[in-house]
């Protein structure tokens, strides 16, 4: 077991003999930077050599900022991982978090001040500046600038603004039922939000995913029942803007999602008359562009009001997914986790399940087998 000081730390290798680390420039023309060193002794010993490296080092420790932290180690790493419109939000939450932070000396930050801070934000900036700076922060203990992370603590913060008379903000947390997603679906014919509605009220797409679809993504897969599945590849997402970005929330995001038949002939159909027309989506506006929030707001709700159901935002469309396919038609549970995208939480998930994609189409298939989706599917 290491013990770790605000200065560096001390690991036992073996009986008498301990490694202890810590931060120096030696002066020898490489800076400042991670030292090393095996004591044989006690650990008594070991801890008076690491007084004597800070006594004789503790003028060269860099005063490194925040800023400092967010800028060499922080931004470039989420950079290449995080989505666009996340890092949209994460540049958001750091202009919360420069004025107060930005200039600070990492060591001088203190629980109390923190709490201070916190309350003088509101609920969802706080939600998005601890986002942001609980990582941030954490580069700092690994490279053991610090012995502990001053934004991880628990801190009494903000609750979101009262709405609804409990002392919670009113979040729409509704679900629909298999039966209402099927009459949205049905209203939802040669509406131009038609095929984003089916792949994520029956293929658990995110919003973004499910507008982003082209015709080449798409294809048909007969599963062992008979039944005719259009498989769609999910790679890319739209913005808010209605661009097209060529990334994902995250890598395990992309994936194959399989709708059933009678809805897969929809979105075979769409796909179809896309590519004829020269269309870079198959959910387009009318003349192959992505569709922007606001007309994709009142398409959603247009098909909703037709349906002749209880208004919820289009993202519950996922979750709606999720919770009939393992509470009403009985799937695996950790099968929707490969089906929505999700990397799983046990080392079979993880590293060993790679299902082939027609075990994915015959397992959606053999679900939707005794669905009844009514009459009046006019292809």
């Amino acid at each position: 077991m290491s013990q770790r000081s605000a200065y560096g730390c001390i690991e036992r290798v073996d009986a008498r003999r301990y490694r202890v680390r810590w931060w120096g420039d030696l002066r020898d023309g490489k800076g400042y930077r991670r030292l090393s060193k095996t004591v044989h002794g006690s650990r008594r010993d070991a801890r008076l050599y690491l007084s004597q490296m800070e006594a004789a080092h503790h003028e060269d420790r860099p005063t490194m900022t925040v800023q400092d932290v967010f800028d060499r180690w922080y931004w470039p790493e989420v950079s290449k991982r995080i989505a666009k419109n996340t890092l949209s939000d994460y540049r958001s939450a750091w202009r919360i978090i420069a004025p107060k932070w930005g200039s600070r000396i990492v060591t001088d930050i203190k629980p109390m001040e923190v709490q201070e801070w916190l309350h003088g934000l509101k609920a969802s900036q706080t939600t998005r500046a601890l986002t942001v700076l609980r990582p941030l922060m954490d580069y700092t203990v690994r490279y053991e600038m610090i012995p502990s992370n001053p934004f991880r603590v628990r801190y009494n913060v903000n609750k979101p603004a009262d709405t609804n008379g409990k002392g919670t903000r009113a979040l729409d947390k509704g679900v629909y039922t298999l039966e209402e997603c099927i009459e949205i679906a049905r209203a939802a014919h040669d509406n131009n939000m038609e095929v984003p509605i089916i792949l994520a009220a029956f293929g658990s797409c995110r919003v973004g995913e499910s507008l982003a679809t082209s015709p080449s993504d798409v294809r048909v897969a007969v599963a062992g029942n008979g039944m005719i599945c259009a498989v769609v590849h999910i790679s890319r997402q739209l913005d808010e803007s209605g661009a097209r970005v060529e990334s994902l929330k995250n890598s395990q995001s992309e994936r194959d999602v399989v709708i059933p038949a009678p809805l897969s002939g929809r979105v075979l159909r769409a796909a179809r008359v896309a590519y004829k027309s020269g269309y870079g989506f198959v959910s387009h506006d009318g003349m192959g562009g992505g569709i922007k929030i606001g007309k994709r707001m009142a398409w959603w709700r247009k098909a909703v009001d037709d349906a002749g159901v209880k208004f919820h935002l289009l993202r519950n469309l996922r979750n709606s997914w999720r919770t009939y396919m393992e509470w009403t038609l009985r799937v695996d549970p950790m099968k929707l986790e490969l089906l929505m995208g999700h990397a799983g939480k046990d080392v079979s998930s993880k590293y060993y399940v790679r299902p082939t994609e027609m075990e994915l189409v015959d397992t959606v298939a053999e679900a939707f087998s005794k669905v009844d989706f009514g009459d009046g599917w006019d292809i």
